[in-house]
């Protein structure tokens, strides 16, 4: 049975592969209640012929059993990945509230999407398809609602969710061998800041070839800065840009010209 996926259409031999309680043990006996039943069959490809049975067209009891069975295959049938090293370092025990939250409702929402995708039998890109047009026409289950706008924090509390953000969080917990490795993969990461100004050492050596009176202009104040900075740490034109922008406009405009306002006198 570990070769069987979900299909759409099933010969005997492969539904008494699955061994189903709701189904008979003999092919025979099978034969003759698909046909009693009336299974919408088709012509099977390939060697040996034969039929195939329409799965929707299964009793429900049957069709819900290989479902479940399947569901149970799949964790062995994803291809595990590995946890990149900042991952593999995250403390359980030091994560937020708010971390947990959010990796508890992606969890949710990704274990949901696997079994649509075992349910529906399609690929994953088509199932993908599939699911986002049902979230955005808000055709999904209320609780899957809810997880959506718990994991998906950029979306501002509504229920929206790209195709591509749903495939990175399916792609993040499969890569666990675990529950707790399934967890560290779906912890929102802290956005690493980025160098405070003042604590740039090459901000210092920069300002003086920028507060210049003659107002020159940044990308000839970092020329010259740069061809006489002897330090290790030398800036780009893009992070001196940055840096001057994270500081109070009178400190960066301090030693620079300002230009005069004209001010209308009144009459």
């Amino acid at each position: 049975m570990s070769e069987l996926s979900l299909k759409t259409h099933y010969s005997v031999a492969e539904l008494l592969s699955f061994k189903l309680s709701s189904l008979p043990s003999a092919h025979k006996n099978v034969l003759e209640k698909a046909i009693r039943e009336n299974w919408q069959s088709q012509k099977r490809k390939g060697r040996g012929g034969g039929v195939e049975y329409e799965l929707i067209s299964l009793p429900t009891e049957v069709q819900q059993e290989i479902r479940t069975k399947l569901l149970k295959l799949l964790p062995a049938e994803i291809s595990k990945g590995e946890l990149s090293v900042v991952r593999q370092n995250i403390d359980l025990e030091q994560i937020t509230d708010k971390q947990l939250s959010t990796a508890d409702a992606r969890i949710m929402v990704v274990r949901w999407f696997l079994m649509q995708e075992v349910q529906l039998g399609l690929s994953r890109t088509k199932t993908l398809d599939q699911v986002i047009a049902a979230v955005a026409s808000s055709e999904i289950p209320a609780e899957i609602c809810k997880a959506i706008m718990a994991g998906n924090s950029k979306a501002g509390g509504k229920l929206k969710l790209s195709k591509r953000t749903l495939h990175s969080w399916v792609l993040a917990y499969e890569a666990g061998e675990n529950s707790a490795e399934r967890l560290k993969q779906m912890i929102p990461l802290k956005t690493q800041k980025r160098a405070v100004p003042e604590r740039c050492g090459w901000l210092q050596a920069f300002l003086p070839f920028y507060q210049t009176f003659s107002n020159v202009a940044l990308t000839q104040a970092y020329a010259q800065f740069a061809m006489q900075y002897e330090g290790e740490d030398l800036p780009t034109e893009s992070q001196v840009r940055y840096a001057l922008k994270q500081l109070p406009d009178y400190v960066v405009q301090q030693g620079r010209k300002l230009p005069v306002k004209k001010i209308r006198l009144a009459r």
